[in-house]
C-alpha cells in the first residue's frame, strides 16, 4: 500500500484499504495518476485524506485522518481500466494518504495502481 516502492494495491470485493500516509509540503503542484486491473469491470471509490501527524498505525482507518471538506472525491465510482490523471489541491497539512472503497459491485480480484507527481517551480530574481 505503499506510492513509491509498491502500487499495487490490492482492493478486495466490498473492502476499504489505506495508503501508507506520505509527508507532505513545500510543493507548488499536486498530481495523482492510476489505473485500475481486474478480470470484470471495476466499481471504486478513491478519497484523499490528510492529517496533521504520521498515523498510530498505517493501512487502517485513523481518527486524525480525514477527507478535508474543500476536496471532494477522486472517484466514486470508477469503472474505467485506462490510466486516470487528476490535479489535486490539498490543504495545508503534514500528511496525506488515500482511501480505496470497492463499491460491493466489483470482482473480487480488482488493483489499483496510483502515482503521485510533485512539482516545485523556483523562481529567479
Amino acid at each position: 500500500m505503499k506510492l513509491v516502492e509498491d502500487t499495487n494495491i490490492a482492493v478486495g470485493k466490498g473492502l476499504t484499504v489505506y495508503t501508507d500516509a506520505v509527508k507532505f509540503g513545500g510543493v507548488n503542484d499536486f498530481a495523482l495518476s492510476y489505473i485500475v486491473t481486474c478480470t470484470g469491470i471495476p466499481s471504486i471509490r478513491i478519497q484523499m485524506e490528510q492529517g496533521i501527524n504520521k498515523p498510530t498505525t498505517e493501512n487502517v482507518a485513523d481518527a486524525g485522518f480525514g477527507v478535508p471538506k474543500t476536496v471532494g472525491d477522486i472517484e466514486t465510482a470508477l469503472t474505467s481500466k485506462t490510466i486516470q490523471h487528476m490535479q489535486l489541491t490539498p490543504v495545508t497539512l503534514g500528511y496525506i494518504r488515500f482511501k480505496i472503497t470497492d463499491n460491493d459491485t466489483g470482482p473480487t480480484d480488482t488493483v489499483v495502481n496510483m502515482w503521485i507527481t510533485l512539482q516545485k517551480k523556483s523562481f529567479s530574481d
